[in-house]
């Protein structure tokens, strides 16, 4: 049987095809993903000898059974279709090659446009809401795609009547088969497949090494083959899923299912089956037309985080002109983003809910309808994640400026929505020219984002404020955290100099005195702090903290806050409410979770002092901040139960009522 595996050419085409094909996925891994030195947005990387080891193996197994059950139809249709074994293993090297590294150059392609969060709504949004407007943000590289094709394609013809001329000449039967069918064969089948099995079920329990296969394409179709053959219910989840279906013969029970309250059944599988106790709702007053309103300025600065306004660098404050309107009106130290990414805070933040659909207001549309004049300035994409028509921002804007407006002056070459940017000193250009035309006997509402501290912190044309010269994309690595700690923080430095610019412009106007500013962040930022660069991965101060300050004083909150409370304490600011409070009894605590509301990967809540209890949903490990420990939810007791389930009933509510609006 050896004998007959080793004489055959196809067997070599597939030891060719299994290293370029491994080789070429590592590579984009590390580029991609930074998989095995971590980087931005990355929360996993393999971590010791044993993580390599396991995912080298596995890797390398798993391409040897694809690509080898592919090898082994294509060879038994070659032997009955009688073609000289050396032409049916050309074949094969160049088909199946190709197969595979178009599907590898279009999954990572779609990475590097839509991120690794890429879904049906997202590429529609970055598209203009369509297919056809997505396309033509990869057009370039289509045709590009389309020339290599070709090329491709003539090497494939060249090489093919080389191989069938030279071939002519070798005495190889056409009939050669890799081995027969018989019981040595099958039993030596049988142990690849068992150890398929076994590999498979291994690997998914180890988080970081199972995160990477998933990236190949290999492991994911069989894996996803053995998860369809176990998903005995049907719910989605199996013996091979992560996490594992508790309940494999029952559909209602899976990981992250919603819990309908008072059902009888438990479908979560936390704290039994859900009853539902509404929150009690606060009263948000309702504004008139005929009030002396004050203007509002809401200004968003990309991944600032909490610690901007006490943040010093050789001596220097990084953000003077915030440290002069704390100085001057409220501070809220314990501000919190509840997602860590963008689009899911600026909707929370214009909502005032985490329910992101079915909302039924804005807060653009609220101050619309009592009169406000609405102007929007963003050094970013406003459609990017549907931001613009989910809260009729663009819609009901007197005035609307954002990346995608002012595209011929983007300051990174690519035009995909994730990536558009404009310079801070072109937007407030535009505020410049937009507030000499505004009519300030009417009340004004401007809505200003700043995107100086996005990842790679610097753009050409940034002006170096503090000390030394900025890091390059290339040097951006934990080595180097220092590095790109001082480039994150001129960042940060060069969107407080714009925002002066902008308390110098409302003085010069003589409206700052009847005007509310508010700042924020839309989330914090890892400076490879926690381990990791980026946001968006882990319920930590570093990632989700972020600064607030309201230019007026007067206002009141209880600790902490979270995005979601700033619409209801802004309307209420402006109708002159006493005591300003943010929101009912569960703004005790802010909810936060790590993927979608609907099924996180992990959920949690900050309450007083910076106090976290968090859920890791795909492990059930809790882990509570003031006590730095990781328990599993199964073992827990006294107050640690009390405080995990304060968290989970949270969640269950929050998801119910997502339920209950969509159905009413």
């Amino acid at each position: 049987m050896y004998k007959k595996i080793l004489s055959n050419p196809i067997f070599y085409s597939l030891i060719i095809l299994i290293i370029i094909v491994n080789a070429t996925e590592v590579m984009l891994l590390e580029l991609k993903y930074n998989f095995f030195s971590g980087g931005f947005l990355q929360s996993h990387k393999l971590r010791g000898a044993g993580e390599v080891v396991l995912f080298s193996v596995a890797s390398f197994w798993f391409d040897f059974i694809f690509l080898g059950l592919i090898a082994l139809i294509w060879n038994w249709l070659g032997s009955k279709l009688k073609i000289n074994p050396f032409i049916i293993s050309y074949h094969y090297l160049f088909v199946a090659g190709f197969l595979c590294m178009t599907k590898i150059a279009v999954h990572y392609k779609l990475m590097s446009y839509f991120s690794d969060t890429v879904n049906f709504h997202l590429i529609k949004n970055l598209g203009g809401d369509s297919f056809r407007g997505a396309l033509t943000y990869v057009s370039k590289e289509m045709v590009l795609s389309s020339i290599l094709a070709s090329l491709f394609f003539g090497a494939y013809l060249s090489g093919y009547f080389i191989v069938r001329r030279v071939s002519q000449n070798l005495q190889v039967g056409s009939n050669v088969k890799l081995f027969s069918l018989k019981r040595a064969s099958r039993v030596f089948i049988g142990i690849i497949l068992l150890s398929a099995i076994i590999v498979a079920f291994f690997v998914n329990k180890q988080d970081n090494v199972r995160y990477g296969l998933n990236k190949k394409t290999s492991f994911s179709v069989i894996n996803n083959i053995f998860s369809l053959l176990t998903d005995f219910d049907v719910d989605g989840f199996s013996y091979f899923s992560f996490p594992v279906d508790p309940e494999p013969f029952d559909a209602a029970v899976y990981p992250g299912a919603l819990d309908v309250p008072d059902n009888g059944t438990d479908e979560d599988g936390f704290l039994g089956d859900f009853h539902y106790i509404p929150q009690q709702k606060e009263i948000i007053a309702e504004p008139k037309p005929s009030d002396d309103l004050k203007h509002i300025i809401l200004i968003v600065l990309e991944s600032a985080r909490g610690d901007l306004i006490e943040k010093e660098i050789d001596g220097r404050p990084v953000a003077p002109n915030l440290m002069d309107l704390v100085k001057k009106g409220t501070y809220y130290k314990y501000a919190y983003s509840h997602n860590g990414y963008t689009a899911p805070t600026l909707k929370a933040i214009f909502t005032g809910s985490l329910n992101l659909k079915n909302v039924s207001e804005s807060i653009f549309s609220k101050l619309n309808r009592i009169g406000y004049e609405i102007s929007v300035f963003s050094c970013q994409d406003e459609s990017f994640g549907g931001v613009d028509k989910d809260t009729k921002m663009k819609e009901l804007s007197n005035f609307f400026f954002d990346a995608r407006t002012g595209i011929d002056e983007r300051v990174f070459p690519s035009t995909a929505a994730s990536s558009l940017r404009l310079d801070e000193k072109t937007v407030l250009r535009e505020i410049r020219n937009r507030l000499l035309n505004i009519d300030w006997r009417r009340p004004q509402f401007m809505y200003i984002n700043f995107q100086a501290a996005h990842f790679p912190y610097y753009h050409p044309g940034m002006p170096q404020l503090l000390h030394g010269s900025p890091i390059s994309r290339s040097n951006i690595k934990s080595d180097n955290h220092e590095w790109v700690g001082k480039t994150y923080w001129n960042a940060l430095a060069y969107a407080d100099m714009m925002l002066g610019e902008v308390v110098s412009e409302l003085k010069n106007f003589g409206v700052f005195s009847k005007s509310m500013i508010i700042v924020t962040g839309d989330h914090g930022e890892s400076l490879f702090d926690d381990g990791f660069l980026g946001h968006g991965h882990r319920l930590n101060e570093i990632q989700t903290r972020v600064p607030l300050v309201f230019s007026i004083k007067g206002i009141k909150a209880e600790e902490p806050i979270g995005h979601a409370d700033l619409l209801s304490i802004i309307i209420n600011a402006i109708s002159k409410q006493k005591n300003i409070k943010a929101g009912g009894e569960s703004n005790r605590l802010v909810f936060q979770y790590i993927g979608e509301l609907n099924n996180p990967i992990q959920i949690g809540i900050v309450e007083i002092n910076e106090q976290r209890t968090v859920l890791d949903l795909r492990t059930k490990k809790c882990f509570f901040s003031d006590l730095g420990i990781w328990e599993d939810y199964d073992k827990l007791n006294g107050n640690l139960f009390v405080r995990i389930k304060r968290l989970i009933l949270e969640w269950e509510r929050l998801r119910w009522e997502v339920v209950r609006k969509g159905l009413s």
